[in-house]
């Protein structure tokens, strides 16, 4: 049995205030960052947690990955429009982004067997959510590139 512990060290409370659209069949009432002791090997990870009705935590470094796995996507669907179903099937790949250690693999996922209708409603909504998304990215852009991470200095 694992016995991990989590302490939050920067918060949201007020989360659902700026999440609701009304859509969502439960809210997310906050977010945290912070981290999870792990009492068997007894260090720390560095983790987020998003609080609903239930609590999900995950490493940080998995949620920049994700976050570098939504933005490829986002940049491969606007142009994705160029393709019949969104996607080439001779090139399944969108891109191999390196980081420490090996390099993630982003390509579409060719196991669904719903893909071709799937792809549809998914830039469909890609398309109906930019407005809130775009904002979020330029948010993040701005306090990146505050923080020191602009590739162009």
């Amino acid at each position: 049995m694992k016995n991990n512990q989590y302490c939050p060290i920067v918060v949201s409370d007020d989360y659902q205030n700026v999440n609701a659209d009304g859509t969502a069949e439960t809210e997310v009432s906050q977010i945290s960052v912070g981290f999870t002791r792990h009492e068997q090997t007894k260090g720390n990870v560095l983790s987020v947690r998003i609080q609903s009705e239930t609590e999900i935590e995950i490493p940080l470094h998995q949620l920049i990955d994700l976050t570098i796995l939504f933005c490829q996507t986002k940049l491969y669907f606007q142009d994705a429009y160029r393709f019949p179903n969104y996607y080439d099937p001779e090139k399944m790949q969108i891109a191999r982004i390196g980081l420490q250690g090996d390099a993630m693999t982003v390509a579409i996922d060719k196991s669904n067997s719903m893909l071709d209708h799937d792809i549809k409603d998914f830039a469909d909504q890609l398309s109906k959510e930019d407005e809130r998304i775009s904002e979020r990215l330029f948010v993040l852009s701005r306090i990146l590139k505050e923080a020191g991470y602009d590739s162009k200095n």
